[in-house]
């Protein structure tokens, strides 16, 4: 498709959602949560993130900071053979 064909498109919302790692927790130990907890996720310090378009991934990348707010350098586009190979996971 040719840039000038997806013009209509350009300023629809799209939701993208970034996701830092998971965890699977029992239902007891949140019940004890509180402000201050901590939360062991399945990533290591340093590894990619996900980037999620649509509830669908579409890249890995790194959180930096820029004027203070968190953000996402994007380091790897998926090709749709990854993409189905982390659906399968």
């Amino acid at each position: 498709m040719k840039e000038e064909e997806l013009l209509p498109f350009y300023n629809v919302p799209v939701n993208t959602y970034y996701e830092l790692g998971r965890a699977k927790v029992k239902l007891k130990d949140i019940l004890h949560w509180n402000e201050g907890s901590v939360i062991k996720l399945d990533r290591l310090s340093g590894e990619y993130i996900d980037v999620f378009i649509e509830n669908q991934i579409f890249a890995r990348g790194e959180v930096i900071i820029v004027d203070e707010k968190f953000s996402i350098r994007l380091s790897q586009i998926l090709t749709p053979e990854e993409i189905m190979e982390y659906n399968i996971e």
